[in-house]
């Protein structure tokens, strides 16, 4: 049977490849289904209930409901269907159509009403609500139990019945407003805020929106967190929200509040902004008055707002617009500039993008709630990029080329950045997939701008430059830091993108274009004939290094090198293409560990837990714990670890070649090996440093011989940084002095003037603020005079100015009564008479009122410094340092010569486990061939696991009557750490049985140092152990150690019941006056040759500097003796 054409079957077979494609045929659809009207039942009716109601909302009909009396009980607080107003616009009841759910492009008729109504609101508000906050500010909040009404004329009044959202509770409040006192106005008065322009339903507490104002400012917007979170204190408290169904108590409503709450912080905001707005346009036009008058009556001789260098002659005097100095002070507040881009340039900027801030194509758009102060038009960016694509389509101009076109094109090619049109997100979805920002050098946000292409496009940083350069003097040098700062510079340079005013920044730049055509035409045929002479030289030279550079693969003869051993030729080129790769890998291999360390938090922090000491790779740099992925990610990175080393070791191996086959007379310096971990060859600057393949003529520089000569030169490098980077902070600390001075200015004069006294609140807490910063912006650079002057300057000035001084405003406070029982009063009062007084006398003045608990809480023998038993407890002793040995010591006898222990044992890690009260202590090989090499530094594993070790050798001698702390727990008191942490560290110990108290401390700076402590309970002395004998570094350490026993003693009186030994006349005493250490690595050992004496019963160690090799082998066969 033949197969129907048009199927599979149909189709040819094949004995290779996929075969003919096939596509399934379209069905056709039944006419019957599509093409026959249906009639929804019931639809009708719904559709005229709709225009009903859309008519009843047009006409402002609302349905009749009972009006609530004065005397007349409070309502239950239960609502009808949902607590939404009437003229909200989230109803979510009523179905659209396709058409309405998919139009997302424009708001409706009903949002733009809604908009209009609360604009038309907000104005008539502002007034009631400053009024509010003048006068409860400094006082308790005050419950309304009474209808609420506010008219003073008699009109008619109208009830309302509001549910109102207070911090503790939900109540049902009667308002009576009239024609003259709109309910809004009412409502404000009384520190509500309405959620509906008009008519409203619900109204929520001022001091609750300003509260979640504040946490948003702190952190994020939260309205379903905020209803839901008051919901539930409601209910915890017995206020429930219920709904009313046919006459009869409903059930519980999930969620009432969301909308409702939604509504009142949105126009809550917008009811801020407006008056931050009206504040903000007086205190510029005060701003502008004192700007007037020190421009009109400055003198040289005034400093008070300016200081002028006395170099000052080359710069432009002027200044930035406002919306710059107020965002940043010490970047736009000065009033000289000019300062070369050579010298660092005036102001520093950074410019990037960021995809991850996108807009829905769904979300459409609303009205405008707020004119944006940071982001540019998005005209003014299209203007640019149709500006950019003009003059892309001419011939590009003549430009100087500082860097080779081909680095900037590879540079391109590296960077996503750089291809605008690549696409970084979906334009299907978004309409704004971006946002380009702006940045001052303090990290301040200046400038945003939308991202409405696929990818990052030059228009974007070119629009923000030039509205930057808008607000700036003309003057002005700007550092414009961008990732792809050399393709923008390039396309500057070759197209006139910007201003000539903007482009033009250099001096020296504008004195050579418009000496260029007087050169060129008074120049003598002698003077071309030489330039075109010098430009075949050059031409000639360039094919010559061309030429260089293609020989030096040649291994076997180097012609520029004769009388050189070939030998030492081959292995110099070698170590030369060697050092390239190991910089090129040693490179990458750093930026991945950084990145990898930016994604988890920074160094030394791990996605997951952070390890236990026990578990934690002490000598690496980052920990060994974390998520799946973070481990994937490491021993991914890892893996390309090995071949880094083996080249580094290859590197060095030709190092040593090349030293052995040096011919001195050659000229050529030899190459310095690499250090063989990651960790020093970060820091080491050797890697940087090519490899010299050409003998230099003369002497060798001393700069290229001799390595502590390139180390001074680094230093002078760094000291050059240092003093500019002390300039720049001298010019930004006057600049943040000289705002501060004239913004208090500005607006003590504004608190000054009658006609802002609406205001006066507003202006008053902006005076506080900057009072505040009086406090913390002082430094070296400003010092508190400085800033105190600018203080008494302002108060001058706007003093004089107004015409009047600052009106006295008395906020009158609540008068608080405390009574205090007999059995609170000290011994000092028992003996006065207690007699009846008038309630009038208890009224105490505020700044010595205290609650009442608090009085009955002070104990009777309470020191007059005001210190409880708690702070008496922890009081620190006084020690008394003397620098003087207080006996004859007693010399241990031990000889580690004799006395080592024959142990055989391979070299391997090994865990000593938990005994004698000492934690598992892990001996890695690192910490064994510390002990073997003779000027190895002892790390604090070293010292701990040693000195377990010890204790236990000597544990039936003396060891038994001592604790050893650990060199972490001296750490602890100096970073404050709490009590549970100490005990767990220390309680192993049982310190509080031992007379005597082992502290082995290390001192970092400035070079690692240790020394070690011995704390002796029964004679009240602390002796001090230093094999370098130094004083001064020890006045530190005794406060802490001190503090360290109080602590402890302290902590185990409390847990353990046991009586404190801490007190008495403590003294701290050398027990060695002479240094016993010659060297700079041999102070863990004498440490732990002080903690055997003591361990053995003994006041100081008799081994010597001779003896420390052997004590080194001493060590090393009590690790060798753990099995492994």
């Amino acid at each position: 049977m033949h197969p129907h054409p048009g199927t599979r079957r149909s189709l040819p077979s094949t004995s290779f490849g996929l075969g003919q494609h096939f596509s399934s045929p379209t069905k056709r659809h039944n006419k019957r289904k599509t093409q026959t009207n249906v009639i929804i039942p019931g639809q009708s009716a719904k559709w005229q209930c709709l225009l009903q109601q859309l008519s009843d909302l047009l006409n402002h009909k609302s349905s009749p409901s009972p009006l609530s009396t004065i005397n007349s009980p409070p309502p239950e607080p239960t609502i009808p269907d949902a607590l939404d107003d009437t003229d909200t616009i989230q109803h979510s009841g009523d179905e659209l159509s396709p058409k309405d759910v998919a139009d997302y492009s424009m708001p409706s008729v009903a949002v733009d009403r809604l908009y209009d109504n609360w604009m038309a609101v907000i104005p008539t508000i502002i007034e009631p609500y400053l009024q509010y906050m003048a006068e409860t500010v400094g006082k308790p909040l005050i419950t309304y139990d009474k209808p609420l009404s506010g008219c003073q004329a008699g009109c008619e009044l109208k009830h309302s019945s509001l549910l109102c959202l207070y911090f503790d509770r939900f109540a049902t409040v009667t308002v009576l407003s009239c024609v003259c006192t709109s309910l809004p106005q009412l409502l404000l008065h009384s520190g509500l805020f309405p959620t509906a322009p008009s008519q409203p339903r619900l109204a929520v507490s001022v001091e609750l929106l300003a509260f979640y104002r504040a946490l948003f400012e702190r952190s994020c917007d939260s309205i379903n967190a905020l209803a839901s979170a008051l919901n539930a204190h409601y209910e915890r408290r017995g206020f429930w929200m219920t709904t009313r169904e046919y006459g009869t108590q409903g059930g519980v409503i999930r969620d009432p509040f969301r909308r409702s709450i939604g509504n009142a912080v949105q126009w809550y905001n917008i009811l801020q902004v407006h008056i931050e707005r009206r504040a903000e346009s007086i205190i510029k036009r005060c701003r502008q008055t004192v700007l007037d008058h020190l421009n009109h009556t400055q003198s040289a001789q005034q400093p008070s707002f300016t200081a002028i260098p006395p170099s000052s002659k080359q710069f432009s005097l002027s200044q930035c617009a406002s919306i710059l100095v107020q965002r940043c002070p010490a970047c736009f507040a000065g009033r000289t500039f000019g300062w070369p881009l050579s010298g660092g340039g005036d102001i520093h900027i950074a410019l990037d993008g960021n995809f991850h801030h996108r807009h829905w194509h769904s979300a459409g758009s609303c009205p405008a709630f707020y004119d944006p102060a940071y982001f540019i038009p998005k005209v003014q960016v299209d203007n640019v990029g149709c500006r950019i694509e003009r003059v892309h389509k001419r011939p590009p101009r003549q430009w100087r080329v500082e860097v080779p076109d081909e680095a900037i094109d590879q540079c391109e090619a590296s960077y996503e950045a750089a291809d605008g049109n690549k696409q970084k997100a979906t334009m299907d979805c978004f309409d704004d997939t971006g946002i380009m920002a702006l940045i001052c050098c303090h990290d301040i946000p200046l400038f945003f701008a939308n991202i409405d292409t696929p990818g990052e496009q030059q228009k974007y940083s070119v629009a923000l430059l030039e509205h930057l350069f808008s607000h700036l003097p003309a003057t002005a040098t700007v550092v414009a830091l961008y990732d792809i700062g050399c393709v923008l510079a390039r396309s500057l340079d070759k197209f006139e993108i910007l201003d000539n005013e903007i482009a033009d920044l250099e001096v020296a730049d504008r004195a050579l274009q418009a000496a260029r055509a007087i050169i060129e035409k008074d120049a003598t045929e002698d003077t071309l004939a030489a330039l075109e002479s010098l430009e075949r030289s050059h031409d000639r030279l360039l094919n010559k290094v061309d030429l260089l550079y293609a020989s030096l693969n040649i291994h076997d003869k180097f012609p520029e090198l004769n009388g050189i051993d070939m030998e030492f030729i081959r292995m110099l080129l070698l170590a030369c293409d060697l050092k390239i790769n190991i910089r090129k890998q040693a490179i990458g291999s750093f930026f991945e560990w950084d990145k990898l360390d930016r994604t988890v938090g920074g160094k030394q922090k791990a996605l997951g837990s952070i390890a236990e000491p026990s578990t934690r790779c002490r000598n690496a740099d980052h920990f060994f714990l974390g998520t799946k992925l973070h481990q994937q990610t490491r021993k991914a990175i890892a893996k390309c670890q090995p071949a880094l080393m083996s080249a580094i070791r290859k590197f060095n191996m030709y190092c040593e070649r090349l030293a052995k086959l040096y011919d001195a007379s050659s000229g050529i310096p030899l190459p310095s090996p690499l250090p063989t971990k990651l960790a020093e060859l970060r820091n080491d600057q050797s890697l940087f440093e090519d490899v010299w393949i050409t003998p230099s003529i003369g002497e060798i520089p001393q700069w290229l011989q001799d390595s502590d000569v390139r180390e001074g030169i680094r230093a002078v490098l760094k000291t050059d940084c240092c003093l500019e980077e002390q300039h720049c902070l001298g010019m930004e600390a006057d600049n943040m002095c000289r705002w501060f001075g004239s913004e208090l200015c500005a607006v003590e004069l504004a608190i000054r003037q009658p006609e802002n006294s609406m205001y006066s609140l507003v202006l008053q807490q902006h005076r506080e603020s900057l009072a505040k910063m009086q406090e913390r912006w002082p430094m070296p650079l400003a010092s508190t005079v400085h800033y105190a002057s600018q203080a008494r300057s302002a108060q001058a000035i706007s003093t004089s100015l107004a015409g009047t001084p600052a009106p006295l405003e008395l906020r009158w406070l609540p008068p608080i009564q405390c009574d205090v029982s007999a059995d609170g009063l000290s011994e000092a009062d028992s003996t006065l008479p207690l007699t009846d007084v008038d309630a009038g006398e208890h009224v105490l003045d505020p700044d010595q009122t205290a609650f009442t608990d608090i009085l009955e809480d002070v104990p009777s023998n309470a020191d007059e410094d005001g210190l409880s038993n708690d702070d008496e407890d922890q009081k620190t002793h006084n020690v008394n340092l003397v620098w003087e040995i207080p006996f004859i010591p007693v010399v241990d006898m031990i000889n580690v010569h004799n006395d080592l222990p024959l142990v055989c044992g391979v070299y391997a890690r090994r865990v000593r486990q938990s005994q004698d009260g000492f934690p598992r202590y892990i001996f890695e090989l690192d910490d064994y061939e510390r002990l073997a090499s003779p000027t190895g530094l002892l790390n604090d594993s070293c010292i701990n696991g040693c000195a377990a070790l010890l204790y236990s050798e000597f544990l039936s001698l003396n060891a038994a009557w001592c604790a050893i702390l650990s060199t972490h727990d001296l750490p602890c008191i100096q970073y404050h750490a709490e009590d549970n942490i100490l005990w767990r560290n220390t309680s192993r110990t049982c310190y509080w049985e031992k007379p005597i108290w082992i502290l082995p401390i290390h001192r970092p700076s400035p070079a690692g140092h240790w020394v070690v402590c011995i704390v002796k309970f029964t004679s009240k002395q602390i002796l001090l152990f230093d094999s370098l004998a130094e004083q001064k570094p020890w006045k530190r350490d005794v406060k802490d150690i001190a503090h360290l026993v109080t602590r402890l003693s302290l902590i185990a009186s409390k847990r353990l019941g046991i009586p404190r030994r801490d007190f008495g006349s403590w003294s701290a005493h050398p027990i060695a006056l002479g240094p016993l250490q010659s060297n700079g690595y041999d102070c863990g050992l004498w440490v732990l040759a002080q903690v055997t004496a003591v361990l053995r019963g003994c006041n100081i160690t008799n081994l010597r500097k001779a003896d420390m090799r052997d004590f080194r082998r001493y060590l090393q066969c009590l690790i060798l003796r753990i099995p492994v």
